[in-house]
């Protein structure tokens, strides 16, 4: 016996990485989410590994060595934003991430290829918010990949002004007034 014991309704809000993990999940569970906001999502990166990257990464995979670490190549604060008081907050962050494992870029790279299989499985309300001067994430992939998402109620913002972390720009108040207002309209 199943029962719906949600008294409230899901809305799955996931930024860079985690929105590819996140558009997976809603398709392959949709009964779970009835609302997604991708902020930024890392679904069509810019910033992508090179030959020799790719070569090591697949002799990583065939060899089954999934614990080698590797440095991001995301070291530079000022591809995340342009404001100097949040560059270094970011290099000063303990908590910032700055090395993953060969497994977990396997990982992205097989959620990279279900992302392109899943948008057309995606039908619940949708909202993409992009950062207008983005050198992280692809824009104009991204933006093509927003029109194949099946989900007949799709809302694409983009903030002209921000580098790529919509909470550190001047643009902030605005992208978090567009995201309440978004979820009051489906509230409503």
């Amino acid at each position: 016996m199943t029962r719906n014991v949600r008294a409230a309704p899901s809305y799955f809000r996931r930024s860079v990485w985690g929105g590819k993990l996140a558009s997976v999940v809603t398709s392959r569970r949709p009964e779970l989410v009835d609302a997604l906001a991708l902020l930024y999502p890392g679904l069509k990166a810019r910033v992508r590994p090179g030959w020799w990257a790719r070569f090591r990464l697949g002799l990583a995979e065939r060899l089954d060595i999934r614990d080698k670490l590797v440095e991001i190549p995301l070291q530079d604060p000022s591809l995340f934003t342009g404001d100097p008081g949040w560059q270094q907050f970011i290099r000063d962050d303990p908590l910032a991430l700055h090395e993953v494992t060969s497994g977990f870029l396997l990982a992205n790279q097989e959620l990279d290829r279900r992302v392109d299989r899943c948008v057309t499985e995606i039908s619940c309300p949708l909202l993409l918010m992009l950062s207008g001067g983005d050198r992280i994430i692809d824009n104009v992939a991204t933006r093509e990949l927003f029109e194949r998402f099946s989900s007949p109620e799709k809302r694409l913002l983009e903030y002209d002004d921000a580098a790529h972390t919509l909470e550190f720009e001047p643009s902030r108040e605005q992208f978090v007034a567009d995201l309440i207002g978004w979820l009051d309209e489906l509230a409503g």
